[in-house]
């Protein structure tokens, strides 16, 4: 090993640079007291010495309530403008407690070389939400819709950014028809192991609206809707179908609310609400009704994540 007496050492880099082979790691988990700490040597069969400063990069000493926790498993990269940056996976908890729904994002931050080390973020040593932008071309992601009507399903199949749960089973899925994302019921649930009838997309917001409009064709005790998913034991559903358990409009949660594992205390921040609307608009309904408009106003993280 590079480096001894490091917890759950992870994720290795290696970088040659002026004579030296760099090993960089994560360590000390994926939670609070991640950390990345660095070794080199100038042969890769010969002891590494490590960095006298490690770790080179970590926010555990900024306590729980810091806005960016569990920074680690980077990597590094020298711009054709001479430039060095860190790209790397941290977590921006929100809410009453230690949560991170957002899961671990992508962060960029400046880095420099002195007496053979890394500095990272010269001058403070921090990730931060806001950095200049390297020297290079400006370049403009293409942003994902706020709205989706599947209007050319048929022809391009599901968009990207929506996701299945596990390997779907293929035949519980239509998309020959262009702005219908059709779905059949399977035997599975959401909070089983097995292949449910789900697409989603990632949360990406603390505070977000999300609604969508529910034409079910369903046969007794068949359901259907929208569900809030960390995992199978940690979810909300808000469900309409035939059986008198979950008539139309009315929310079914799968789980009562959870505390965190973690020893963090509450942050002491307000709730975050959240919007949650089913439309329901079963096939046999006449077209001149008004069907119920099913609203969840203040869903706060804690339905959500007590992991990343």
């Amino acid at each position: 090993m590079a480096r001894s007496h490091v917890e759950w050492p992870e994720g290795p880099h290696i970088y040659k640079k002026d004579g030296y082979y760099y090993l960089m790691i994560s360590e000390a988990g994926t939670g609070h007291h991640h950390a990345i700490s660095i070794a080199r040597s100038k042969s890769l069969f010969e002891p590494f010495e490590g960095c006298p400063y490690n770790p080179i990069m970590t926010h555990r000493h900024l306590g729980w309530n810091y806005p960016i926790v569990n920074v680690g498993h980077p990597d590094i990269v020298e711009t054709q403008n001479g430039e060095w940056w860190m790209v790397l996976l941290a977590s921006r908890p929100y809410g009453d407690g230690y949560y991170r729904n957002l899961g671990r994002e992508t962060f960029l931050t400046p880095m420099t070389w002195e007496n053979g080390w890394p500095i990272i973020n010269p001058g403070k040593g921090i990730i931060e939400d806001h950095v200049n932008a390297p020297d290079l071309p400006t370049f403009f992601a293409k942003k994902e819709a706020c709205r989706e009507d599947f209007d050319h399903i048929a022809q391009k199949g599901l968009p990207k950014h929506f996701m299945y749960l596990r390997n779907p089973i293929e035949e519980n899925y239509d998309f020959s028809k262009n702005g219908v994302l059709s779905l059949r019921c399977g035997k599975d649930l959401l909070a089983s192991d097995g292949r449910p009838s789900y697409v989603c997309i990632r949360q990406k917001d603390s505070s977000f609206a999300f609604e969508t409009a529910l034409h079910l064709e369903g046969k007794e005790n068949e359901q259907a809707g929208i569900a809030l998913f960390q995992s199978t034991d940690y979810q909300y559903q808000y469900l309409a179908g035939t059986n008198g358990n979950a008539p139309f409009g009315e929310h079914v949660p799968s789980i009562p609310p959870f505390l965190s594992n973690t020893d963090a205390p509450p942050r002491g921040s307000p709730d975050i609400e959240s919007t949650i609307m089913v439309r329901v608009s079963p096939a046999n309904a006449p077209t001149d009704v008004q069907l119920p408009t099913v609203i969840i106003t203040k869903i706060t993280h804690s339905l959500f994540n007590r992991h990343n």
